[in-house]
């Protein structure tokens, strides 16, 4: 079921990107908030909160512009200042993952491939005109294949 919910997504994002829709995808960021335990102490309620973003989302669609022309009435630091405090369930619970957290027999053990991923793109680095985003991934990827290397011999 699930792969082929994947398959879907990508395919309805390769149909809208030619006119400059953004993917479709079932990772975006609201959707880890609305699926989080800040939706509801019990799993199997929290659809409640995703249909409500989703009833929200219609409704600032056919808002858009008068959305907008609020927004733009507040000072920058105040907005960026409540996405990075929307942001910080998403980071801990990544960062918890990263040190071994809720995972039997690896609590407090940190995952070296994911916490160098995290140094390396949050340090804001260049190179070669590449993002930090981008080295983060290689630093990662390349840790992580040594790191199978070294257990698999």
């Amino acid at each position: 079921r699930r792969p082929r919910l994947i398959r879907d997504t990508g395919l309805a994002s390769l149909v809208i990107s030619p006119f400059g829709g953004i993917p479709v995808n079932m990772s975006a960021i609201t959707a880890a908030m609305m699926s989080g335990e800040d939706a509801g102490a019990d799993p199997s309620k929290r659809y409640w909160a995703a249909i409500a973003s989703g009833v929200i989302y219609v409704a600032l669609a056919f808002a858009a512009g008068p959305v907008v022309a609020l927004v733009n009435l507040a000072p920058m630091e105040l907005i960026m200042a409540v996405a990075g405090l929307a942001l910080i369930p998403a980071l801990a619970a990544s960062l918890a993952g990263m040190a071994g957290a809720g995972t039997p027999g690896q609590a407090g053990q940190i995952d070296v491939p994911a916490a160098l991923t995290f140094v390396v793109t949050a340090s804001g680095m260049s190179l070669f005109g590449l993002s930090g985003a981008f080295w983060g991934l290689v630093t990662g990827s390349l840790v992580w294949a040594l790191t199978r290397l070294r257990t698999a011999s």
